[in-house]
């Protein structure tokens, strides 16, 4: 799945995500780690919550994308550099294949494990989220619908804004 998919399946189990959320000013990108190997790159950031009052780490990993060994003047090529290393490869857009994570409570409980289900989960599997029993709350995900929460949403924003996707 890509961002598109994901942020279309999140719609459809409340017609309110995706749309207006505030920009957090809090984000800090604290990896970018390429996979030449795989044609990969992993984006780690994190933010401070607002609403959840605890620092959120959310894993973005994009694939498919094309590395090349030297510079070249493409303008949908990006240097990064890690252990002292340069590479160069494609910069991921929005409908670039992606597995994502997030440590936030809505992430955890709403879109972790259908995720995993759909193979669009960075990590390994979560635990099923079970309602208590004598909950009167409904379920959050009846349908195992794939999805991402609000900081992985302005999370590839802030990687937009970055330069660091397209």
């Amino acid at each position: 799945m890509n961002l598109i998919e994901l942020l279309e399946s999140t719609k459809r189990l409340a017609g309110w995500r995706g749309a207006g959320y505030g920009q957090n000013p809090d984000w800090k990108l604290t990896n970018a780690l390429p996979f030449a190997g795989t044609k990969s790159l992993l984006f780690q950031l994190q933010c401070y919550g607002e609403t959840e009052k605890s620092e959120h780490i959310v894993n973005l990993q994009f694939s498919g994308l094309e590395y090349s060994e030297t510079p070249t003047e493409k303008d949908h090529f990006q240097k990064i550099t890690y252990k002292d290393e340069d590479y160069y490869m494609t910069k991921p857009t929005v409908t670039t294949p992606v597995t994502v994570r997030c440590s936030c409570s809505d992430f955890t409980y709403r879109w972790a494990y259908p995720d995993w289900l759909k193979k669009c989960l960075f990590g390994s599997k979560p635990k099923k989220y079970i309602r208590k029993i004598g909950s009167t709350r409904p379920p959050v995900n009846p349908e195992n619908l794939a999805g991402i929460c609000k900081h992985i949403f302005e999370s590839q924003s802030y990687l937009r804004v970055h330069g660091y996707m397209e």
